[in-house]
């Protein structure tokens, strides 16, 4: 999804020039090209981490038609008749 990793380049960015990251040196930000290619390395790599974001928030939480506690097992109109 070139969207969603484009969009996770920005905000790792935005974050690293904020201050608020500091992985990255943010005069290190202050050239175009290495702006550039830290955000290329983060949004090429990005697809797999928002996978695993993935798969850990449906092992935490679940999903809308399973929740987590649910014991999967859903009453159907013909059972409670």
């Amino acid at each position: 999804m070139p969207v969603l990793s484009g969009t996770v380049a920005v905000f790792a960015s935005m974050l690293v020039a904020s201050g608020l990251l500091s992985l990255i040196d943010t005069k290190f930000f202050s050239s175009f090209y290495g702006a550039v290619g830290t955000g290329w390395l983060i949004g090429y790599f990005s697809d797999n981490v928002l996978a695993s974001l993935q798969k850990l928030a449906h092992k935490w939480f679940g999903t809308v038609d399973e929740p987590k506690g649910s014991s999967g097992t859903t009453v159907t109109s013909r059972e409670t008749a």
